[in-house]
């Protein structure tokens, strides 16, 4: 639903595997494909917050306006 939603409302989606090629390059993905809306699992996320403070260099995102989390089962309580 996400990708049709997106895709139908004239929307780019640019996805990225991590699996293959980790998390370190994401900051920099999204800076240089001007990304406006991150959607991503929590756990992905995490990944990549870790980056940004592991970062030796200050990133901004000038062109991303929201982030979305979802997507992944939670924990058994």
């Amino acid at each position: 639903m996400d990708i049709y939603g997106a895709l139908l409302n004239g929307a780019t989606l640019c996805p990225v595997d991590v699996k293959q090629t980790g998390s370190a390059d994401l900051p920099e993905r999204l800076i240089a494909d001007k990304i406006t809306i991150y959607h991503s699992t929590p756990t992905v996320y995490r990944y990549f917050v870790n980056e940004l403070s592991s970062a030796a260099r200050k990133l901004e995102f000038p062109n991303l306006r929201l982030v979305v989390l979802g997507g992944e089962k939670g924990e058994p309580r």
